[in-house]
């Protein structure tokens, strides 16, 4: 079963989250290779304290993390990963205020989930975070808790100086790194994206086309027929004005398919198609409806004296030799005409008063006009 668009789109979706977080992943496996080195040289100068216990765990748990992350869903490693800067936040501003990686870790996660997680995960990850927060600001100024270090000692000490670097790693690195390339392989699926819908669009219009148009004439088809005079007769009847509708059918044309064949037929077809659009106007429609059968329908007429020339110039340039294998090919044309709203009140209405005129030509002798009973007086050459 094929995919819709809205599945597709999601699928690509899905595929550009994953490849995100495996960068993501990534730059976190290098950062925390180079970040926890750092953690544990402070305990050098403060002596072990319980946060690197849990610096070593966290860190631990993203080298397996990344080892496995093939086996796993994107979404479970980012949860691992974001948890894990739960878990290094609260603590690293606890023991080191802002002086730790832990602020920026803070920042950070809520960030990330903005970015890559759905609300109530985001909620959770941001409550926690602010919980984390207001803890550590009661405990620095009213529980009496403080830091294990002077802060000008540890401002002038290396390891002060590279968890400073570090912390501009995580914060700028890890997540505009990985925000970037989400941001740029969004735009490029939008681009796709409307790359698709302009075919989409342009293949529409041809099936539109191909449904409404004649394929060997170029004229409206009898769909697109139907169509255009609904739409003419409703103009008229707004604006109050007379519309027409001419019936033509090719007299002789049987005999030019019968005697020189199916080309020769089609090529007087495609030439009296071209007569009839050189002889109406822009606004009025020329449509092929099967075989040798033509409707004209005239937009907007003043005088009935209009539907007679009109009439009287298609037989006069239907009648000319199409030239076929050096043989003047002829045909002949009969033609009944109706008149929108004095012959007939609806579109089915005036192609039956049309169909009926010419009917009534074939019968009296062909290469003809008659125009139906109403305003229009009858005329014929």
């Amino acid at each position: 079963m094929d995919e819709t668009p809205s599945s597709t789109v999601l699928t690509s979706l899905d595929e550009i989250m994953e490849r995100v977080i495996e960068k993501f992943a990534f730059y976190l496996t290098i950062t925390a290779s180079v970040a926890y080195p750092v953690s544990i040289s402070r305990a050098f100068d403060m002596g072990w304290l319980p946060i690197f216990s849990l610096h070593t765990i966290c860190f631990l748990v993203i080298i397996v993390t990344s080892l496995i992350r093939k086996k796993i869903r994107y979404q479970v490693e980012l949860k691992i990963y974001l948890l894990l800067g739960v878990a290094i936040a609260g603590p690293g501003i606890y023991s080191f205020g802002f002086f730790g990686v832990g602020v920026f870790v803070a920042l950070v996660c809520p960030l990330l989930c903005l970015f890559y997680m759905d609300k109530k995960f985001t909620i959770l990850i941001a409550c926690l975070m602010l919980a984390t927060y207001l803890f550590c600001a009661y405990s620095f100024i009213w529980g009496g808790h403080e830091l294990p270090f002077r802060e000008s000692d540890y401002i002038s000490s290396i390891s002060g100086w590279a968890t400073i670097l570090v912390a501009a790693i995580i914060f700028f690195g890890i997540f505009g790194v990985s925000t970037a390339y989400l941001q740029k392989q969004l735009t490029q699926l939008l681009v796709r994206l409307e790359y698709k819908n302009i075919i989409i669009q342009q293949q529409k219009q041809q099936i539109e086309h191909l449904v409404n148009h004649d394929t060997l004439t170029g004229l409206l088809s009898l769909r697109g027929a139907d169509v255009q005079l609904d739409l003419i007769l409703k103009q008229a009847n707004e604006k109050q004005h007379h519309s027409a509708l001419l019936f033509l059918d090719l007299d002789g044309f049987k005999a030019i398919n019968d005697t020189h064949g199916h080309d020769a037929g089609d090529l007087v077809l495609q030439a009296v198609g071209e007569r009839i659009k050189s002889s109406i106007r822009a606004v009025d429609k020329a449509c092929r409806i099967g075989g040798d059968e033509f409707l004209i329908i005239v937009s907007k007429f003043e005088k009935p004296s209009e539907i007679t020339k009109l009439c009287k110039r298609l037989i006069d340039v239907i009648c000319l030799p199409v030239q076929y294998n050096d043989v003047g090919l002829l045909v002949s044309c009969s033609i009944g005409a109706a008149s929108y709203p004095s012959s007939a009140k609806d579109a089915i209405s005036l192609r039956i008063k049309a169909d009926e005129s010419m009917y009534k030509v074939k019968k009296t002798g062909k290469n003809n006009f008659l125009i139906a009973e109403g305003e229009l007086t009858a005329v014929a050459t």
